[in-house]
């Protein structure tokens, strides 16, 4: 996220570099991240369509040539010692076996058992980013009775604040090219958690965007806290 702003700030190849060097680096620990380098090479033609398209495409065409190169090298080794070209093989594992794609055929869910095609994907990818979204953290595996039931007490009051001002966030993100990168990278962490383990997503899977949606709510609650404010008194 750093590197990226730094890239829109200042449209320089050498933050390109250092941003596709992160996501790199990211995605050898999580690879969650693995299509996040398309797409944000997608989104720094759009950053640049008004102002310099030609540079747009270039920096994008670096972006992209970095980072799968660099991940290339691992593909290629799985493909020598394993037989298979693919970074890792738990998204094909989840998305054959728990993914969105292809599981009305498999569907066991009682609330959506029926439904025809259209209804079915609607409701479940509306009720997973239900989940992924509004579910609140848990304190539980502390084993620590006193910390889970303060952890129950405090999480939804503080889920209801960060999701209120990141609401009112996404309304002024139209403003904001910084904003809306992160916005476009919390979709695509939402898409790809979705997608590939459907009804075993949880809050769990909101760690990698919080830094992204935390910047957002900020900005939501300062657009709150500046509109003007009703006055109530007493008429003389």
């Amino acid at each position: 996220m750093f590197e990226f702003t730094l890239y829109l700030k200042g449209r320089e190849t050498k933050t390109v570099i250092l941003a596709a060097l992160v996501l790199v680096a990211a995605t050898y620990v999580r690879p969650i991240t693995y299509y996040l380098g398309a797409a944000m090479a997608i989104f720094m033609v759009y950053a640049n369509m008004k102002e310099d398209l030609r540079k747009g495409i270039a920096h994008a065409v670096i972006f992209f040539t970095v980072v799968y190169s660099l991940l290339g090298i691992w593909q290629a080794r799985n493909y020598i010692h394993c037989g298979e070209g693919v970074f890792s093989s738990i998204s094909q594992v989840n998305a054959s076996e728990v993914g969105l794609i292809g599981s009305y055929a498999k569907n066991m869910d009682p609330a959506t058992q029926g439904m025809t095609p259209v209804p079915y994907y609607l409701n479940a990818t509306s009720r997973c980013l239900l989940s992924i979204m509004t579910r609140p953290g848990t304190l539980k595996y502390f084993h620590s009775d006193i910390l889970t039931a303060a952890g129950k007490v405090l999480a939804y009051p503080w889920m209801v604040f960060w999701l209120t001002g990141f609401i009112a966030g996404i309304a002024g993100a139209r403003r904001s090219i910084y904003l809306q990168s992160y916005l476009f990278v919390i979709l695509y962490f939402l898409a790809a958690s979705i997608i590939n383990i459907l009804w075993l997503v949880s809050e769990r899977f909101r760690v990698p965007m919080m830094p992204f949606i935390a910047v957002i709510s900020a900005y939501g609650w300062m657009n709150l806290a500046s509109l003007p404010r009703p006055k109530f008194g007493l008429k003389k």
